[in-house]
């Protein structure tokens, strides 16, 4: 049995693909960033791999993200883009996905699209699905591989804490647990000679 046969059949973490483009759209206007429909795109694939290669190709979102000629996309969403919508529903997004789209937001939310469009090239997955075919679908398993956290021969390396994100199985986001203030200890008692 594979690492990643404990997802099949998991039901994603987020209800619809509108729901992430919708926080996504949200967070950019709190933060007061232009959101073009491709980076829109690039944030939306970039959150279901990073948490696919997290939580065992468990997806995210139910999304199917496809290879097109100027990057992956989630043709949903693109029909979405292109029809605009009358009104602009409350998206519904669990705590557990909230976390792990504020890290992306943060992450990548900065970059201009040239530079996401760059960070995604270079995982090789939409260049080598595209060349399968326009609209070919990458696929969650492919996603799980390119962003699961690299391992080495001797076993999982271990990334800076500060950096690395961890993910229970459901999609809650691990976070170290610190005491909120310091114990003091009475110092030891230095006997005299």
């Amino acid at each position: 049995m594979s690492d990643h046969s404990s997802a099949a059949g998991t039901p994603p973490v987020v209800r619809s693909s509108v729901d992430v483009a919708l926080w996504f759209v949200a967070r950019a206007e709190e933060a007061r960033v232009f959101l073009p429909a491709k980076k829109l795109q690039q944030l939306m694939y970039l959150a279901q791999a990073v948490f696919s290669g997290r939580a065992g190709a468990r997806k995210l979102m139910p999304a199917t993200f496809l290879a097109g000629e100027q990057g992956p996309y989630e043709p949903t969403i693109l029909i979405m883009l292109d029809a605009g919508l009358a009104t602009t529903p409350k998206p519904m997004i669990a705590k557990s996905a909230k976390s792990l789209l504020e890290i992306i937001w943060r992450e990548y939310g900065v970059q201009t699209p040239q530079q996401l469009a760059r960070l995604i090239a270079a995982d090789g997955l939409w260049r080598a699905t595209f060349e399968r075919g326009a609209n070919s679908e990458i696929t969650i398993e492919a996603m799980r591989r390119a962003y699961a956290p690299a391992r080495s021969a001797r076993g999982p390396e271990r990334p800076s804490e500060a950096t690395t994100v961890r993910f229970t199985l459901d999609g809650r986001p691990v976070v170290k647990w610190a005491p909120k203030r310091r114990i003091e200890r009475p110092a030891a008692s230095v006997r005299g000679t």
